[in-house]
């Protein structure tokens, strides 16, 4: 299995084709009932923001509040962390969607039929 590490990412994204794929049409049973719950919509709704914002987060917040990088937060303590990271990824993933994403779909809607990006 350790020769399947150089080429992890690429079998990954290739997952996740196939199961963007297997959504546009349709899925039935117990997966489709999970995908169509309105807590895994509502992450899918700011996934884009937990994706920008996932990795920026923990440098902006060593520099705000220094102190969570310091050696208090070792063993159990980087669970409380990786919280504190979790949440502001979250917060700034719903900022996002909330004044920029969704503002913009919303004009997209309603914009004519011929202009560009319909």
């Amino acid at each position: 299995m350790e020769g399947l590490r150089h080429i992890q990412q690429t079998l990954v994204a290739i997952a996740f084709v196939g199961l963007i794929s297997a959504t546009l049409h349709g899925i039935g049973g117990m997966p489709g009932k999970v995908l169509e719950h309105p807590a895994v919509q509502y992450i899918g709704k700011l996934s884009f923001g937990l994706y920008l914002f996932h990795t920026p987060v923990p440098m902006f917040l060593g520099w705000v509040l220094p102190f969570l990088w310091g050696p208090f937060f070792t063993g159990y303590w980087q669970i409380l962390r990786l919280g504190v990271f979790a949440l502001t990824a979250w917060g700034f993933a719903w900022l996002c969607w909330r004044y920029l994403e969704h503002p913009f779909s919303g004009a997209r809607r309603h914009a004519p039929s011929g202009s560009p990006g319909r």
